[in-house]
């Protein structure tokens, strides 16, 4: 309101508490967006400004380069505080010649005779998945055909069912593989041809070991004419 004469604006007191009010939500608001802003730079982890080769400008997302750089420089924030111990987090992967970054692999009928053939592919791009070990062994168990995966490093031991009832076939260890996220983060199975409800519990030797390999190797595949 306004007293008359005075050209004074007086400013009731339920006016005075409804903006009090307002500004304490509005203070509210701006302190839990700034904690937000933090946690989520928290749970985004260091964040990378760009990456500089010795020679040239900074690399953008599907930059093509015709001359290997002999060093790589990576630039952070200024807020991230970067552990030397963490620096493994960083991985460089080289393609082929072709351009494309293959995949350690290897390809196995499992004694089955070529009744059916797995392809076990690493999971990572790259050099990183040669030396990956499968390693299969016999249990006669009432439980499930389902093989017992364990990862133990670059090792993923395999445990079959012999048990006449619940004998483990291809489907049951492609099964396997896809339900266990840790085996799965290593190694991509697959069928590549045959039935897949072929038994390979009684035909896998025990203890065998097969090893990925082959990651941007030079090889050729052919039919021969066939």
């Amino acid at each position: 309101m306004t007293l008359a004469g005075s050209g004074k604006k007086v400013v009731s007191v339920r006016q005075q508490q409804q903006r009090l009010k307002a500004l304490k939500r509005e203070q509210s608001r701006q302190m839990l967006l700034e904690s937000l802003e933090g946690r989520q730079l928290m749970a985004a982890g260091p964040q990378l400004i760009g990456v500089q080769p010795n020679e040239g400008t900074l690399l953008q997302n599907g930059t093509v380069l015709h001359v290997s750089p002999r060093e790589l420089v990576f630039r952070f924030d200024d807020a991230t505080a970067i552990d030397a111990a963490t620096l493994s987090g960083i991985q460089l992967t080289r393609a082929g010649a072709d351009g494309i970054f293959e995949r350690a692999y290897i390809s196995t009928d499992l004694g089955t005779g070529g009744l059916v053939v797995l392809d076990f592919a690493a999971a990572t791009p790259g050099l990183s998945g040669n030396g990956i070990e499968l390693r299969f062994t016999k249990v006669s168990r009432t439980d499930s055909s389902l093989p017992v995966l364990t990862v133990e490093g670059q090792r993923i031991n395999i445990e079959v069912n012999t048990n006449p009832a619940f004998k483990t076939n291809a489907q049951d260890l492609l099964t396997a593989f896809s339900s266990n996220s840790a085996a799965s983060a290593l190694v991509l199975a697959t069928r590549l041809r045959g039935s897949q409800f072929t038994p390979i519990a009684d035909t896998v030797p025990v203890g065998t070991v097969l090893t990925l390999d082959g990651a941007n190797a030079a090889r050729a595949s052919t039919n021969l004419n066939a």
